[in-house]
Order: structure tokens, then sequence, then C-alpha cells
């Protein structure tokens, strides 16, 4: 990993380790693990993907099952406190996304057909099409009421389509190019700045701009040796940060709070992390959710002040 600056490890060298993984269900208390910098929490589980998370004032947290079913847990980051897992059914092979608008929750998977497929927790599976070879990603925020769900394709190229929701969906694809690793994700600072992060063939972390409407189409090298995909967040406009696992399967993260232009160096925040993390602000605030997999495969939070 690249070590322009490292903060201490801010979560013992125990993290997640000798955990006894919940049964998928369980709704048993949370394990909190401090520090002076921040905190993680484990809520249990046995996930077979990557997280997504959206937020409204909660944060709704997807995953994979070992069923390859799709089940969500609605957790209260500030209060501590979580509804349980609940089921809704699916079949996935890669990592979900997640997005919320006018205070519904929307979740995309890729599909055992490789098709895109997408539903509310209240509604029923639908599909999109597509061939998606690296699940999906999605953000909202750079155009008011309207989520862009982002996807590797066959070709390892970034690809997105706009979903309007609650049914609307533009005709086609857009293809952003590059060959990335994993799933594609964006966050938006306001509307019109959004900033799309992706993991390239060197294992690099590249990031492109956005004004809502289009990208500029060039990624922008932001270094750093990653083992699984990237995730972006943004707790105010102008203001991001991109969170990635290391080589030392700890959690990594740089910041920018000139919307993107300069970047702090790489700065280690510890843990033992497999799979891709997901990261959510809490609204108005600088207090950003970290989500990914533990070593137990028990899904883990981590939460610290963003740029």
């Amino acid at each position: 990993m690249l070590k322009l600056s490292t903060a201490g490890r801010v979560l013992p060298p125990t993290f997640v380790s000798g955990i006894l993984a919940a049964s998928f269900l369980a709704t048993g208390g949370v394990q909190v693990i401090a520090s002076l910098t921040g905190y993680g929490y484990n809520w249990g589980g046995i996930l077979s993907s990557a997280p997504a998370v959206d937020a409204v004032f909660t944060e709704n947290v997807f995953v994979n099952g070992q069923d390859s079913s799709v089940y969500y847990r609605t957790i209260d980051p500030a209060a501590e406190t979580s509804m349980g897992w609940a089921f809704l059914g699916g079949r996935e092979i890669a990592d979900p996304g997640a997005a919320t608008v006018a205070g519904t929750s929307y979740v995309f998977i890729q599909g055992q057909d490789n098709a895109l497929w997408w539903r509310t927790i209240a509604g029923s599976w639908a599909t999109q099409g597509g061939v998606l070879s690296g699940g999906a990603g999605a953000d909202t925020g750079s155009v008011a009421g309207q989520i862009k769900v982002f996807v590797r394709g066959q070709d390892n190229a970034t690809y997105y389509k706009t979903f309007t929701p609650p049914s609307t969906w533009s005709a086609n694809w857009t293809r952003l190019g590059g060959v990335i690793l994993n799933r594609p994700q964006a966050a938006s600072a306001a509307v019109g700045d959004e900033l799309l992060v992706v993991r390239g063939q060197d294992n690099a972390a590249y990031i492109m701009h956005g004004n809502g409407a289009t990208f500029d189409n060039v990624y922008h090298r932001l270094g750093g040796v990653f083992t699984v995909g990237l995730a972006a967040s943004s707790c105010s406009a102008g203001h991001y940060d991109v969170w990635g696992v290391g080589q030392d399967n700890a959690l990594w993260s740089s910041g920018s709070t000139d919307g993107g232009l300069t970047w702090s160096p790489w700065v280690s925040w510890g843990g033992v992390w497999t799979t891709d993390m997901t990261a959510q602000c809490r609204p108005s605030s600088t207090t950003v959710d970290v989500y990914g997999r533990g070593k137990d495969f028990a899904l883990w939070q981590y939460t610290v002040t963003g740029s």
C-alpha cells in the first residue's frame, strides 16, 4: 500500500478475529470495539457479498446472504440500534447498490442471468436488462429526484443508467469506458457535482467527475494499491472521501475539500476487511458510516469523521 501518511490503527489487532458469526437472521446485541477516533460495530449475519447502504435518518444496509438471496437491516447509527435482518429474496451473484429518493429505498443487483434487477423494500423484483460482470453501485443527489445506477459491463468498462422513481428508466446504457475490476461506486456533493470511483487494472483508485448530466470521460489516478473495489462519500458541497481496502486488508481513505481537484495522502484506519466498502454520511454532519464484511463474514460498520 502507498503510505504517504499513516494514522495509527484505530481498532485493536483483534478486530473481527475470534468473533462467532451469528445465524444470518439473528437479532442479537451489537458488539462494539471503541478507539480514540472511531467505533467499529459488528451487526452480525453471514455475508457472501459486499454491502450497500442508503440513508434518510436511518441507514438501510443491503447484503447478499449465504443462500444468494438479498437481505437488509435498518440501522440507526446514532442510537446504535437495529431492526434486525429482513429477507428480500432474489438471486444475486455480485455486490448490490442502493439509494433513497423521497424516503423510498431502492436496491439494485446483478441477477443470476447477469442482468440488472431492482426493487423497493415494499415492492417486487423487476429487470432492466444489460449484461453485468461485477455488481452495481447507485448514487442520488447530482440531479434532484434521480438515481444513477453504475455497473461493470462484459468488456470490464463502466456503464450507467438513470432511474427516475417510481418506474422511469433511460432507454440506453451510457458507457464511461475504462477497464475496472469491481463494481463502480459514486457520491454526490451537491446538485451538479458527482464523483465516480473505480479500481483500475493496476489496483489503484481512479475517479471521474460529473455534473449531473454528463461525465468528463477522464479517469484521474489517485494511486494506492487495493484488493477490492472503492467507495465514495460526500458530507457537504465540495467535500469527498474515497474508501478502500489495502493490501494489508485495512481500511484506507483519502479526502478532498475542493471538489475532488486535490486529495490528501492515504491514511489507514485499520481493521481486517474482506469485501468492497460502502459509505454514507449522516444528514447535516461530517460523520461517515463505512460498512464492509469482516473476516468473520459478518457485517461491520466503522464510524469516522469525513473530510
